[in-house]
């Protein structure tokens, strides 16, 4: 079973009224999988994206009603395939957490993903990415867990930012990030679904297009 999680809508001014694309991808997807499920978040304008992500991990792993959820797909409302057909592909492949590559969406053009220069991925972003049930399950029992207020709901703090000791120091890592350093901590490899073309909607919605095959 699928779970579908977008945790925070219209996040960015920027592209708070730009969401044709994802709602034209949600209607797409309940016809071909109709029986998915869904956790929204609310619309508003804070980046608090960590509690909005680390509270649907809450929910998943502990209401009765996502028991049988195996995968999950986290999407954000500005990023949408342009076949909604990598969606049930993207479920045979996930062995942890498989993304699908897109570029950011402001001036400098690059792909969000980040290579570790050996051949394997430190990172995807969670703009259009899924995970296994396991995995999650297995990141959540060594994080640190609080109660999420007003809702009295226990949460894994999951994409709680972390550090990463470099060359040059410290350097933080984004949520997404932070959260696949502790998949691959906890023995998975962070995966790239190449055979995918999202859109990021913003300053440049169709760039990947143009940037050659992810690296």
């Amino acid at each position: 079973m699928l779970a579908v999680c977008t945790p925070v809508r219209a996040a960015e001014l920027g592209t708070a009224l730009v969401s044709l694309g994802y709602s034209d991808f949600r209607c797409r997807l309940v016809r071909l999988m109709p029986d998915f499920k869904m956790l929204g978040g609310e619309c508003t304008f804070s980046l608090d994206v960590v509690r909005a992500r680390n509270r649907m991990a809450g929910f998943l792993l502990s209401r009765e009603e996502f028991a049988d959820v195996t995968h999950v797909l986290w999407v954000d409302d500005d990023n949408w395939p342009e076949d909604v057909r990598i969606v049930p592909e993207m479920v045979e492949r996930c062995r942890g957490v498989l993304g699908a590559p897109y570029t950011s969406k402001k001036d400098p053009v690059r792909w969000v993903h980040r290579a570790d220069g050996q051949g394997g991925l430190v990172g995807v972003g969670f703009g259009f990415t899924m995970t296994t049930r396991e995995c999650l399950t297995r990141v959540a029992a060594s994080a640190k867990w609080y109660t999420d207020l007003p809702n009295a709901l226990s949460v894994p703090n999951i994409f709680g930012q972390l550090y990463e000791v470099t060359p040059l120091g410290e350097t933080l890592l984004s949520e997404d990030f932070s959260f696949c350093k502790r998949a691959r901590e906890a023995g998975y490899e962070i995966e790239l679904y190449e055979n995918a073309l999202i859109h990021h909607a913003g300053g440049h919605v169709w760039n990947a297009c143009q940037m050659g095959p992810p690296r």
